[in-house]
């Protein structure tokens, strides 16, 4: 479904990350959005500014969505000074954290379809907000829940949809899936 390509994971340049061939695909919009809330300020299009094996997945007739981060510019590639020395733990720890947190969404997101009509009776569920006591967070509910009609609306894109954080709105769809309330698609 996607794949990262990880480059000069430990150098000291900032990360740089470069989208899919496509550039509209689900990896792409995860990674990106991602990326926007980190202080990564480099963003390409598919091998902008250097390329690598992210091709190999990526090309035609294979067609992995494969975005491509890395650390840029990397001066000591092919050089005699591109050693062990120059790799810095703590630039490994954050490229990691980032791949992670970047993979959990991407392998956690589906496509919640509603298994009921019309508008589910949340209070029978012990899942209905009062709009009297927090009418944000009722409004947020039932936005999510409007999207559960539209098969092609992921976690992801209804949390881009409602702008809350990806893990909360994943928590409000997996309870309505608890109670048998949506059916998960993995596909778009």
């Amino acid at each position: 479904d996607g794949a990262v390509f990880i480059d000069f994971a430990g150098s000291d340049g900032d990360v740089m990350l470069q989208t899919s061939r496509k550039g509209w695909q689900d990896i792409d919009f995860i990674a990106h959005e991602f990326i926007k809330d980190t202080d990564v300020d480099h963003w390409k299009w598919f091998r902008t500014d250097y390329g690598n094996d992210e091709a190999i997945s990526d090309g035609i007739h294979i067609n992995i969505p494969t975005v491509s981060l890395s650390r840029f510019p990397y001066l000591e590639y092919h050089t005699d000074k591109d050693t062990p020395d120059i790799i810095h733990e703590d630039k490994l720890v954050e490229m990691a954290d980032i791949v992670e947190k970047l993979i959990r969404i991407f392998c956690t997101n589906y496509v919640p379809v509603a298994t009921f009509d019309g508008v589910p009776f949340l209070s029978g569920y012990n899942m209905w907000i009062d709009w009297a006591v927090d009418k944000e967070a009722n409004n947020k509910l039932e936005h999510i829940f409007y999207n559960f009609d539209d098969e092609y609306a992921s976690i992801f894109d209804i949390s881009r949809d409602v702008s809350m954080d990806y893990w909360d709105v994943y928590a409000i769809v997996e309870k309505f899936r608890e109670r048998g309330l949506v059916k998960v698609k993995w596909e778009k």
